[in-house]
């Protein structure tokens, strides 16, 4: 073989190797990720007092933890029963094909409007119904 074939060949191989262990590891991560597994904490509320500064609900258990969080980290503020806290379904987890399939028709264009054309004056005929004056 030609040293340019053996070349192509070679980078070739190499870069299906590496989009196949692209694949490989996009495939795993999507399988274990760790927010794919429920955990005994769920997030029940959130209020964004600003850009850096929020409120976090969180339950564990039958208790739920009131947490302010800043770029200085989470601290508690409190603690509330659970059943003071009204608990909301959350959506699934669906993919963004799935959400935009479910909007379209509420954003779609309106069908444009056509009004029906009206003489100024109803005595003059038309040049378009043949009668001339």
């Amino acid at each position: 073989m030609s040293p340019i074939t053996d070349y192509l060949l070679q980078t070739a191989t190499t870069l299906l190797a590496v989009a196949v262990l692209g694949a490989l590891l996009v495939f795993g991560s999507r399988r274990l990720a760790p927010h794919s597994h429920p955990g005994p904490l769920e997030l029940v509320g959130q209020l964004a007092l600003n850009q850096r500064r929020s409120i976090y609900l969180v339950k564990v258990g039958e208790r739920v933890f009131v947490l302010g969080g800043s770029e200085a980290g989470l601290a508690p503020l409190g603690e509330v029963p659970a059943a003071s806290v009204p608990i909301t379904e959350r959506p699934s987890n669906r993919s963004f094909g799935q959400i935009l399939q479910e909007l379209r028709p509420r954003i779609s264009p309106p069908e444009p409007k056509v009004e029906p054309a009206t003489q100024a004056h109803p005595e003059q005929p038309s040049a378009v119904d043949g009668r001339s004056s």
